[in-house]
């Protein structure tokens, strides 16, 4: 008998357990229904931000609308995702979700490229959110996300009834089954009534209070067999049914708060969607209106409206003078003699404290304020951005106040100015033409409107240039340019004149606006300075040897735009007394029929410098400024040409007498060496040791003053041209390697390593004896300039066609600065003379003479503290280099 109880307990348990997870399953599709309606309507308030946001940020251009419009696109993919992965489930909510993806996308490309057009051009981005356009699609997806949350709703009703049902059902079920169980039992109780009668009263009284509601009352599990499991079974049901109450609570008080949010979000969106209906149309009527007149009472009216104020005024910045403050502009249900004329803080203070400011600004600059007597609105915020749209719309009435002004201005400038304004069309056709244009080119206003101002004024051979610079100013759009060009006066005068010139934008053409004055005074200042500058830095350029006539013949000719500049130089013998010494021609002149412009005499007299002769393509008079700038630089010329003279007749001297002196003493110290030779050899007698060692002094100061005497020979042969050298096959290693071991005594004496480095050489068309002496002064100096524990080394190899000598020291090296010098006459390093070096500055000079009479050259690479390298390269015959 117990175990039949048993049964049927567990089988009322099984199905109570069965109504409760049905109703569980309700309760979960409920939750996936609640989660798709809140993904719904997380994109459309995404999709809202987009819309308000652009909409703020073009009506007003402040940046701040686009932080819920950025916030927006950061979130909508998300939003996207998040509401595409509710409806999975479903085919038709999912296919309306894709439908709301894609127009949300949609839409966001649009935001986009509105808002691009905002940036460049904010007048056609706010006529394009006046068509309507975007909130024709926000509308469009508003649809869809109702009729999502309809389905949804109609799905959570009849889940909701399921659940009510099953609940119904459950509690129903257990409460028959409570009921019956005591009566199945009775029969039990009456066969072993001490054993159960007092366990299944218990279970009575609880299922009595079950049914009644109470799901928390509990049985003692105590007794046996059947009793015992029929206790413990009576607490679980009641548990079961007790938590399966709790989650039907849970999940109904979530659904209703669900609901009330899902009710308030949809209510706030239409609050908003209104307000942003009236802003729209507040910001369309601010826009239509750009008179000031006009749009002061408009605006007004509307933020008066907006606030519900009892009143209002309007103070607006004086376009012209703006520093002057706010004063007042309109007034609405106020009378103006009650208000302060300009605003102010004390006025504010004084007059306006029931009244509530808004401040209008555009791009950060204060234009304007509006005040609201008594506002009955407290939405601030909403009034402060109509203030900022009002803002926008001022700032363009104030801009055509301040234009308007300005072209008054400009007309009185124009009028008065001393600069000449003329203007042209795009065709180059004359527009404008002041009374200073008038008195610059002699054409009256009625003469010059209309004619092309190429044709008019500028000379034939610029007319093909000022086109294309035309052409190009167009083209460059509104930016400035500045030209200097030559002009033609009425009477056929031609002038050279500067313009400012700007394009202009004129409706759907182009007008370039152009200032003149006439520069020609100017112009002939700067050319003479300009002369002088050339003249000067054509001396300074020009060597000492170098002929300065032409450099500064063709300073002056392209300074001066003289194309043929002539030198004259007296010529007794020539009919007209002078002959023509150098001639300068511009290489782009064309044709030789040109007048003479102007002469300018160097000296007078047989041995003078003769004349500067320029020659010019029109004849024009010379600026009296130019003329005496010319004739300054003739004065400064001719100078030079003395001085050069002067100094080229010393030079010749000098060198007559080095030759002179070198003839008459190489003749005594010949027989002085002579004889001494004659005597050292015992030739005229027996000589004690200490005249031997007196004599050998004499000997070698008497052979080192005839070195000094042949080279004195030898450079006065250079400079006069005359050198001759002894030319045969020359083997140049041999030459090096017996240099290097005249100079090994010397070496050793000073500490000095000598190391020869050579390649068997073909022979070379030279002089043995010149190239000798190159060598050895190379390698003496290196001995010289290089301290005891240096090393000197000596090549000789062949390199690219060329014998190649290099004298390499590790000795003291020499500064940049003197490197130049080095090869120069009686040129001496500082190194040398601080160190009391013997010697008189020729050897080097030798040495490059030598070189390049054998059609070679010398160069050094030097620096202080790493020594010196002389390379000398000598031509190898071609056809022993083809050997």
């Amino acid at each position: 008998m117990g175990g039949i109880v048993f049964l049927l307990c567990a089988a009322m348990f099984a199905v109570v357990l069965s109504l409760v997870n049905d109703a569980r399953d309700a309760s979960d599709s409920l939750q996936v229904s609640n989660e798709r309606t809140t993904a719904a309507d997380r994109t459309l308030a995404l999709i809202v931000d987009l819309e308000t946001g652009l909409r703020g940020y073009v009506v007003t251009q402040d940046p701040a609308f686009l932080r819920p419009h950025e916030h927006a696109i950061a979130a909508l993919p998300a939003a996207q995702r998040e509401l595409l992965a509710a409806t999975a489930g479903d085919a038709r909510q999912a296919g309306t979700a894709r439908a709301l993806v894609e127009r949300s996308n949609a839409y966001l490309s649009w935001q986009r490229d509105q808002r691009v057009r905002a940036e460049r051009d904010p007048a056609d981005a706010v006529r394009m959110i006046g068509t309507g356009a975007g909130r024709r699609q926000v509308d469009a997806m508003r649809v869809l996300v109702r009729d999502l949350v309809r389905r949804e709703e109609q799905v959570s009703r009849a889940e909701r009834e399921h659940l009510d049902a099953v609940t119904s059902r459950a509690i129903t079920l257990a409460t028959l089954g409570l009921l019956g169980i005591p009566l199945l039992l009775a029969g039990v109780v009456y066969a072993s009534a001490t054993r159960v009668s007092r366990p299944l009263q218990r279970l009575s009284r609880a299922a009595r209070r079950v049914s009644e509601g109470d799901l928390e009352v509990r049985v003692e599990e105590r007794g046996e067999g059947e009793i015992a499991d029929l206790s413990r079974a009576f607490n679980a049901m009641a548990q079961s049914l007790a938590t399966a109450r709790e989650e039907l609570e849970v999940h109904n008080a979530e659904l209703e708060a669900q609901g009330g949010e899902l009710a308030a979000t949809v209510e706030e969106l239409e609050v908003e969607q209104a307000r942003i209906q009236t802003f729209h149309d507040v910001v369309s009527a601010f826009s239509s209106e750009v008179e000031l007149d006009r749009l002061a009472p408009l605006l007004l009216s509307k933020l008066r409206a907006a606030a519900g104020a009892r009143g209002g005024a309007l103070y607006v910045a004086d376009p012209v003078t703006p520093e002057r403050g706010l004063r007042l502009q309109e007034t609405n249900a106020l009378d103006p003699a009650a208000l302060p004329e300009r605003l102010t803080p004390e006025a504010v203070e004084l007059h306006l404290e029931r009244h509530l400011l808004l401040p209008l600004a555009s791009l950060g600059r204060p234009l304007g304020a509006v005040t609201l007597l008594d506002p009955i609105s407290k939405d601030l915020a909403a009034l402060q951005r109509m203030a900022d749209a009002a803002g926008v719309a001022l700032s363009n009435a104030l801009a055509l106040e301040s234009a308007r002004h300005a072209a008054d201005v400009n007309r009185a400038v124009l009028e008065t100015a001393h600069d000449a304004f003329v203007a042209v069309d795009a065709d180059r056709r004359i527009t404008a033409w002041t009374p200073q244009a008038e008195a610059l080119f002699g054409y009256a206003e009625w003469e010059a409107r209309g004619r092309l101002v190429d044709e008019l004024l500028v000379p034939e051979r610029w007319r093909a240039g000022y086109r294309a610079q035309h052409a190009a100013l167009l083209d460059g759009g509104t930016e400035t340019r500045r030209f200097e060009i030559p002009a033609l006066h009425r009477d056929g005068r031609r002038m050279t004149i500067e313009v400012s010139v700007s394009p202009l934008r004129v409706g759907d053409t182009w007008q370039v606006n152009g200032f003149v004055r006439d520069i020609g005074e100017r112009v002939a200042h700067e050319r003479a300075r300009e002369a002088q500058r050339a003249v000067s830095q054509a001396l300074a350029e020009t060597g000492s040897e170098e002929d300065v006539v032409p450099r500064i013949l063709e300073a002056l000719g392209r300074t001066l735009h003289w194309p043929v500049a002539v030198h004259w130089l007296p010529d007794p013998m020539a009919d007209s007394g002078f002959r023509r010494a150098v001639e300068w021609r511009d290489p782009g002149l064309e044709g030789d029929a040109l007048p003479v412009s102007i002469r300018i005499p160097l000296s007078a007299g047989p041995t003078g410098f003769g004349a500067f002769e320029f020659w010019q393509r029109r004849r024009v008079a010379v600026d009296p400024d130019l003329e005496e700038a010319l004739a300054s630089i003739g004065k400064l010329v001719t100078e030079v040409l003395e001085r050069r003279r002067a100094r080229a007749e010393a030079e010749r001297l000098k060198n007559e007498f080095f030759a002179l002196v070198s003839h008459e003493l190489r003749t005594p110290l010949t027989s002085i060496i002579g004889y001494l030779e004659l005597i050292l050899e015992e030739e005229v007698g027996e000589v004690a040791e200490d005249q031997r060692q007196f004599l050998s002094i004499i000997e070698r100061n008497a052979r080192r003053l005839q070195r000094l005497v042949g080279d004195l020979l030898f450079v006065a042969q250079v400079e006069a041209g005359t050198l001759s050298l002894e030319r045969s096959g020359v083997n140049l290693e041999t030459i090096v390697l017996e240099a290097v071991e005249a100079a090994r005594p010397r070496a050793d004496q000073a500490g000095v390593e000598l190391v020869a480095d050579t390649d068997p050489l073909l022979a070379l068309d030279g002089d043995a004896d010149r190239l000798s002496q190159v060598v050895d002064n190379l390698v003496i100096n290196a001995i010289k300039f290089t301290p005891a524990g240096g090393k000197v080394t000596v090549t000789a190899k062949r390199r690219d066609g060329a014998a190649v000598i290099t004298v390499t020291d590790t000795g003291i090296g020499i500064p940049e600065d003197e490197q130049d010098r080095l090869f120069e006459r009686f040129y001496r390093a500082r190194s040398a003379t601080d160190g009391e070096v013997q010697g008189i500055g020729l050897g080097l000079s030798i040495v490059r003479a030598i070189a390049h009479g054998h059609g070679g050259e010398v160069s050094l690479r030097s620096a202080p503290g790493t020594g010196t390298t002389f390379t000398v390269e000598l031509p190898i015959p071609i056809h022993e280099v083809t050997r």
